[in-house]
């Protein structure tokens, strides 16, 4: 009797685990919450910029008709039906009185067909058809005060993370991208400065403090950093823990970590502006005197600096600021970020140097953005909202 109740305890466990495990029942389960604008976000899953999303715009109103557009071209690309089957499938119809067109990897649609969907919440659509998922936003979704317009972006003032090629074990080093509400990940080559190669999408789903949930896709021929060894082939919705500190963020997923840090300072990518901003220097006038000023990189953290003397290259007893400098290459802009306590060990609190820059972080708060443009050897900087001006510099090497 024993073994009869222990043996039907093991089934309905199996039962329950089976049907519990098969998937979370969707946040959107009537054809009447589809209604709304939906926004397309980042790219298809698992697929780079060439299947982009950002530019799509699905229109449905409450009896279920539904627009397709392109925002960028303000041109309608389908006209149709939509209407939710299952918990599971979506039913989609098309209008043939229009010349109908859907995004790259849904082109072999016949018109009437349906879509496998999920949504984590009322705010968040994925739709797929065949093996190509897109991702949408619903207008309005962010609305609530709790929940920011920008969750990546407010990790940290950097959006591009690079990890060092000295913790790598093969010759590429990886890139991090932060965008709106999704994240990509790519493989460099420590010595090339060309094009990363994709590797992943994070699509934003939620978070609770640095808890984050994503939609993501694992290709099978795709190499991943060694902190995804566990993650399934297809689509998978995963938990990552993101931090970040001014000089790093920190990515967990399945009891495994992985570095980035905020500047290319590595021998890489030696396109970018921090990459030849380091180890130069200039003069600037500002304050009624002149300042030498030169960028280098901190060996303990990798990020870059300017620091800023009153004084001559040489001369040892000079007063010297420190401001850590993140580059912004997508805005144009350098975050110039005083950082006073280090400056305090170079610097006399009293001297006009220090309470320069203490004024101007108590008027305008600190980081300082600053609109740049870098041509040859030219560093523009249009700083006139704090300096009163803009600045045009000649950068010379530069050998600490």
């Amino acid at each position: 009797m024993k073994k009869l109740f222990y043996l039907s305890c093991c089934v309905l466990a199996a039962f329950l685990c089976l049907t519990g495990c098969a998937g979370q029942k969707p946040a959107i389960t009537d054809s009447s919450e589809l209604a709304g604008s939906w926004y397309g976000c980042g790219s298809a899953l698992g697929k780079d910029s060439s299947y982009r999303a950002g530019n799509l715009c699905l229109s449905i109103d409450d009896k279920g008709s539904l627009i397709l557009s392109d925002l960028e071209q303000s041109a309608d690309l389908f006209h149709g039906t939509i209407s939710i089957d299952s918990d599971s499938q979506i039913s989609i119809t098309e209008d043939a009185a229009f010349d109908n067109r859907l995004p790259k990897g849904w082109e072999d649609f016949s018109g009437q067909g349906d879509f496998s969907y999920q949504a984590p919440d009322t705010g968040h659509l994925l739709l797929t058809y065949g093996d190509i998922s897109y991702y949408f936003i619903k207008e309005g979704a962010d609305d609530r005060t709790d929940i920011s317009l920008s969750p990546l972006l407010d990790i940290a003032e950097t959006d591009i993370w690079y990890t060092s090629p000295e913790e790598s074990a093969s010759d590429s080093i990886y890139e991090l991208a932060l965008y709106d509400n999704y994240a990509e990940l790519s493989s460099l080559r420590a010595d090339d400065g060309g094009q990363g190669t994709f590797l992943m999408n994070l699509l934003y789903c939620d978070n609770e403090g640095e808890e984050f949930s994503f939609y993501t896709y694992r290709n099978e021929d795709t190499e991943l950093p060694e902190i995804f060894d566990s993650l399934p082939e297809g689509v998978s919705r995963i938990n990552l823990r993101l931090s970040s500190s001014n000089e790093s963020l920190t990515m967990e997923y399945d009891g495994q970590s992985l570095s980035f840090y905020n500047n290319v300072i590595y021998g890489l990518n030696t396109s970018s502006t921090a990459y030849f901003l380091n180890d130069t220097c200039f003069y600037w006038r500002f304050d009624k005197a002149d300042h030498f000023c030169h960028f280098a990189t901190d060996d303990g953290t990798g990020a870059l600096c300017l620091f800023i003397s009153d004084g001559k290259p040489d001369d040892t007893d000079a007063n010297v600021i420190c401001m850590e400098v993140t580059i912004d290459e997508k805005d144009s802009s350098i975050l110039f970020a005083f950082d006073r306590q280090r400056s305090r060990l170079t610097t006399a609190k009293d001297s006009a140097l220090f309470r320069y820059f203490k004024a101007l972080e108590e008027e305008h708060g600190n980081p300082l953005r600053i609109t740049y443009k870098l041509k040859d050897s030219k560093l523009t900087l249009k700083a006139r909202k704090y300096f009163g001006k803009n600045y045009t510099f000649d950068l010379e090497d530069y050998s600490s």
